[in-house]
């Protein structure tokens, strides 16, 4: 593995690191509005929330930057 390799597995490592709370935030916020509905609206809201891409697409973006990062730099 050249230096190059490495440098970019940490750099994957510390924006996977960075962005991963920001998706934290994001669902916790979403949460309280959630809990704040009741009964039919709850569950069209939780269903929304399933396929909602802004919260899912920012946690999943910072677990594969770790990952890869990671995958770099233990080959």
């Amino acid at each position: 593995m050249g230096t190059d390799d490495k440098g970019i597995a940490v750099i994957l490592l510390v924006a996977g690191i960075g962005v991963f709370p920001f998706g934290i935030v994001i669902i916790k916020q979403q949460w309280e509005e959630y809990k704040k509905k009741e009964g039919r609206e709850r569950r069209i809201v939780l269903f929304f929330e399933m396929i909602d891409l802004w919260s899912t697409w920012v946690l999943f973006l910072s677990l594969l930057l770790i990952l890869g990062g990671a995958a770099l730099l233990w080959r």
